[in-house]
């Protein structure tokens, strides 16, 4: 009797681990969740076209936000988080570790290559003189005399300076044009793919990029990480050969800027 009893007692056991073990056999062979992989970027959002916060939706948007994202998806990322910093503090934020990259209009140079690693170029660019309509430079001597607006913090303003004494950094690169189209400053010196965007957007008609005036200063914009993140910047600078190579790369820079570039 006590045989059959334990016996009995066993079969309940393993009918028991059977009933148990057959739900975990069915979800196994359900798909898993997806694990996040989010990249953290640090960008100026005062810096249009290429970052700005829209704060009606409460998102980050531009040029830079929207490259980065597609980027980041191609390079097997599920989302990007943005950070904002100042730009003349989005390096120093990148090495304390505040986010893994930074994209902000930022161009290559040795003082920031001493700082950083930088991926492939995403755009080679330049900078620009940029007058109200009906204003003529011919050569960069031509604004040695003339009160030049640019964005606190950028390149432009470290150029600028080079070229006039009266020197006017702004909060944005947009304050800096309205001061020029309003006649209470002559130049704004910037970059060229940002003065394409304001001649496509609402601007066309009141300002002259001046052609004439060769800064003979290149600009290649990249992406940022840290100098020891060799892993990642593998991975960003295949995400930007891949989707440069799309239809969606050249369609972005159009919407941006229209036929200016």
């Amino acid at each position: 009797m006590k045989k059959e009893v334990m016996l009995m007692a066993a079969g309940l056991c393993m009918a028991l681990a059977a009933g148990c073990a057959g739900p975990q056999g069915n979800d196994a062979g359900k798909p898993q969740p997806k694990e996040e992989r989010v990249l953290t970027v640090g960008t100026d959002p005062a810096f249009p076209p290429f970052s700005y916060y829209q704060g009606q939706t409460r998102a980050y948007t531009g040029f830079d936000v929207e490259l980065i994202d597609a980027v980041a998806k191609t390079a097997g990322y599920t989302r990007t988080e943005f950070v904002s910093a100042d730009m003349k503090d989005l390096l120093d934020g990148l090495n304390a570790g505040r986010y893994d990259a930074v994209i902000s209009c930022l161009s290559i140079t040795d003082e920031r290559k001493a700082q950083a690693a930088f991926t492939r170029p995403y755009a080679h660019s330049g900078y620009v003189a940029v007058t109200a309509r009906g204003t003529t430079l011919s050569s960069p001597e031509d604004l040695a005399n003339r009160k030049i607006s640019v964005k606190a913090g950028s390149v432009a303003e470290s150029m600028a300076h080079a070229l006039s004494a009266n020197v006017e950094p702004c909060a944005t690169a947009e304050d800096a044009l309205r001061h020029v189209v309003s006649g209470s400053s002559d130049v704004l010196l910037s970059d060229r793919y940002m003065a394409a965007y304001f001649a496509a957007n609402g601007y066309g008609q009141d300002i002259a990029i001046q052609s004439g005036v060769d800064l003979k200063v290149p600009s290649d914009l990249a992406i940022a990480v840290r100098k020891e993140d060799a892993a990642l910047l593998d991975v960003l600078n295949a995400g930007l050969a891949t989707f440069m190579d799309t239809p969606e790369y050249n369609q972005l820079k159009k919407s941006y800027f229209g036929d200016y570039l």
